[in-house]
C-alpha cells in the first residue's frame, strides 16, 4: 500500500494517464504558460491534448489560436467525446484564477508549476465558464 495521497485531479473524473500529461506538458512548457485541451466521456475526462500558445507574453498568459482549436475540436471528433474545457499553467504563482482566467469562456483547469515542477495538490477548477472557482481538494 502505498503512502501517497492521492491526486486531487483524480477526485475531478480525471481517467487514468491524463494527470501525468498534464503535468508533462506544464513542466516541458515552463518558465512560459501551458495550454491543452480535455476530452470527456460520460463525465469522466479521458484525454488531453497539448496546445501551441498564441500569446505574445507566454510568461504570464495563454491564448488559442483559432487553429488550435479547431484541431482541439478535430480530437473530440476523432476520441468519440466531448471537448470538455482547458488546462493551464500558472508558472511560479498560484492556481488561483487570474483575471483573464475569469473572464474565460470555457471550462478551465489552472495549476501551479513551481521553479519547473508542476503541483497538481494546488489545482483549481471550476465547471463553467465565469462561475466560482473550487480548489480540488
Amino acid at each position: 500500500m502505498s503512502n501517497k495521497s492521492p491526486s486531487p485531479l483524480q477526485g475531478r473524473g480525471l481517467g487514468r494517464g491524463v494527470e501525468p500529461a498534464l503535468i508533462q506538458h506544464a513542466e516541458e512548457s515552463y518558465p512560459d504558460e501551458c495550454v491543452g485541451a480535455l476530452f470527456a466521456r460520460d463525465g469522466v475526462l479521458v484525454a488531453s491534448l497539448a496546445l501551441e500558445n498564441a500569446a505574445v507574453d507566454r510568461r504570464h498568459s495563454f491564448e488559442l489560436s483559432a487553429r488550435e482549436y479547431l484541431r482541439a475540436e478535430a480530437e473530440a471528433e476523432r476520441l468519440g467525446a466531448t471537448l470538455y474545457g482547458f488546462y493551464h499553467s500558472h508558472p511560479d504563482a498560484p492556481a488561483t484564477p487570474s483575471a483573464h482566467d475569469d473572464a474565460s469562456w470555457f471550462p478551465l483547469l489552472s495549476f501551479s508549476v513551481r521553479n519547473g515542477k508542476a503541483d497538481p495538490l494546488s489545482a483549481a477548477a471550476w465547471t463553467s465558464p465565469r462561475s466560482t472557482y473550487g480548489k480540488t481538494h
